[in-house]
Order: structure tokens, then sequence, then C-alpha cells
């Protein structure tokens, strides 16, 4: 895989993907099935000589460091949770495949008043 993941927990504790993406405590799950119902602070993307974030307690991303993006709703006293997914493109002519992409997807949402907010950057 191009990019490896790491959860920060609000207790501290950190989770990080191995290149076998295997659930380390259900088998035939992936990785990411051990941290998705977790209190994750910070979820953070490295891979390809870069490093990409989303801070789970203000709504910010950092690419390489940099930080940047919009935060929290301004009324929002609700928690940010994650989003996080993969899209694989299988690249064909005919029955010929010809090629296979990943862009992977990493943001946050909330809801406000019954209204849902969210905040999503790609990495292709």
């Amino acid at each position: 895989m191009k990019y490896l993941f790491t959860a920060q927990f609000n207790d501290g504790e950190e989770y990080r993907q191995t290149t076998e993406d295997k659930s380390l405590t259900t088998e035939g799950k992936s990785a990411f099935y051990d941290i998705k119902d977790r209190d994750i602070k910070t979820f953070k993307l490295e891979g390809d000589g870069h490093t990409y974030l989303v801070d789970l307690t203000d709504g910010h991303f950092e690419i390489d460091g940099v930080p940047f993006g919009a935060g929290k709703p301004v009324l929002a006293d609700e928690p940010l949770r994650l989003i996080y997914f993969r899209r694989n493109y299988i690249h064909h002519a005919g029955t010929e495949i010809l090629g296979h992409d990943i862009d992977y997807f990493m943001g946050w949402q909330t809801t406000v008043n019954d209204k849902n907010y969210q905040q999503i950057i790609q990495i292709a």
C-alpha cells in the first residue's frame, strides 16, 4: 500500500497499520476495523515521502507538518468523527487490465442542530 495510517487516541495510545492491513483482533478484517469505534485524536497517513494528518480535536489538516483548513463549525460542541476510505480504480481495455490506482480520502464529520458538516481531503 502506498500510504499507511497511524491513529493516536485521546487516551494517548497509538495504533499503526501494517503493510498486511490485517486486524490484530478479528480474523478476516482490515486494520481499520481495530480503530473505527475508538476515540481518535489524530489520524495520519504516511508514505511516498509525505505525511497527511487530520486533527479531530479542532478539525484542521496538515500536509508535511503545514496546517490548513477550516475548523469545527462555530456552534459545534459535538465531537468530530473520522472519515477515511480508499477508492480503487482499475484501468482496462476490454478484458485486459492496464493499470490500477488508489486514492485515499480522510477528514471529519459532525452533526450540529441535526445538520451534517464534513471536511474531506483527497490524496492521489
